[in-house]
């Protein structure tokens, strides 16, 4: 008997998401299922893991999303798969409609697995005075294409919640983005050479501006403070803001940008950092979705956080004791929560412990990978 096909169909991210692909694709590949990546093309993983990857060229503006539509369904389609495993709303869970239609006859399963809070997404996208049509449109659909999942994944307790009030019987499990626990079998040393450590896309609306004024501050009182970013700026405005403001404060040796680095790299950065901040504004994209990758990767490596005061983040500090919640706006709120855990190792150190004796215990792939397990079990049972 063949083993159950699967295709994951994802349009905005690349072939070696964390989430996508080392975590859920690989769990699944692992237990023994044929899995398919339906993606924009890119650097593919040195390490497929079996994994298929169907590439696809995105088309310059003005014909991106048509053409995307058209070439993630020929992909997809390709694939020819028992269970469709969709990641954003619009393309790919559209996609996924239609071949689970189309081939109603074999019973193909479709699941929308969300780590975004769409509507959230798309309205700071839409000129203020159409968002109220457009929320109007995307909730009909929302409630039209959800309808015909088999079932809801989501990233977070809140996504869980709006999903179940719009439907009370549908299933649905969270499935939090933590980091495995494998790569932190081999101990590495833990010379802290950054003060604070950014993960990820840098951009204003994740406190960039505030994040770097804070820094220039510090480095005038403080001898080789540093901040890693340990990923980059955003194209654009964004980018040239923080390139202009790094020459003209002198602080080309104080924010050091690592670029991306490999998912099994991670945690070699983050064990090198003091603190972990993230200081995101109140967009309803921030404050609905989340809690982010970077919180856990924090965790795992044992270090406190300092972080935006948004609900799923605030409930996970608050349960394991491991940060310092704070306004992203109140600069000086923020300083003294630096200077707080700076100038009392201890207390950090007590912070760090709690996080990573939580991540060991409860926020590891390990513990979602069985979650993840049961629902396919389930879905092919019937």
């Amino acid at each position: 008997m063949n083993p159950t096909k699967i295709c994951m169909i994802a349009t905005r991210h690349l072939p070696g998401d964390p989430r996508i692909f080392e975590k859920e694709a690989k769990s699944l590949s692992k237990a023994g299922y044929e899995v398919d990546i339906v993606i924009p093309a890119g650097k593919k993983p040195n390490e497929t893991s079996g994994i298929q990857f169907l590439l696809f060229e995105k088309a310059p503006k003005p014909f991106r999303k048509i053409s995307t539509i058209w070439k993630s369904y020929q992909k997809s389609k390709h694939s020819n798969a028992d269970i469709y495993h969709c990641h954003e709303i619009d393309v790919s869970l559209f996609n996924g409609f239609l071949l689970k239609t189309i081939n109603k006859n074999r019973n193909v399963k479709l699941i929308f697995d969300c780590h975004e809070f769409w509507i959230g997404h798309f309205s700071e996208r839409i000129p203020k005075i159409l968002r109220g049509f457009f929320e109007f449109l995307f909730r009909k659909y929302e409630k039209f294409i959800l309808k015909r999942c088999d079932y809801l994944i989501t990233a977070n307790t809140i996504e869980r919640s709006y999903y179940q009030i719009m439907f009370p019987v549908k299933p649905i499990s969270v499935i939090y983005n933590v980091p495995h626990l494998k790569p932190n079998e081999k101990k590495l040393k833990e010379t802290k050479i950054y003060d604070l450590c950014f993960e990820g896309f840098l951009c204003f609306e994740r406190g960039m501006e505030q994040l770097f004024q804070i820094t220039k501050e510090f480095c005038e009182q403080i001898e080789d403070f540093r901040l890693l970013i340990l990923g980059e700026v955003n194209e654009g405005v964004d980018r040239d803001w923080a390139f202009s403001y790094i020459q003209e404060n002198g602080l080309q040796s104080r924010i050091i940008f690592s670029g991306w680095q490999p998912y099994e790299k991670l945690y070699s950065f983050h064990i090198r950092s003091k603190i972990g901040i993230y200081l995101y504004h109140y967009t309803p994209t921030n404050l609905l979705s989340g809690p982010p990758n970077k919180l856990f990767n924090f965790m795992k490596a044992g270090i406190p956080l300092i972080a935006s005061n948004l609900p799923e983040t605030a409930n996970i500090l608050t349960e394991v004791g491991c940060g310092i919640i704070v306004d992203p706006f109140n600069l000086p709120q923020v300083k003294n929560a630096i200077s707080r855990l700076l100038m009392n190792p201890e207390e950090g150190k007590e912070m760090g412990k709690r996080a990573l004796d939580a991540y060991k215990n409860k926020f590891n792939w390990e513990c979602e990978e069985k979650k993840l397990l049961k629902i396919y079990k389930n879905l092919t049972a019937t």
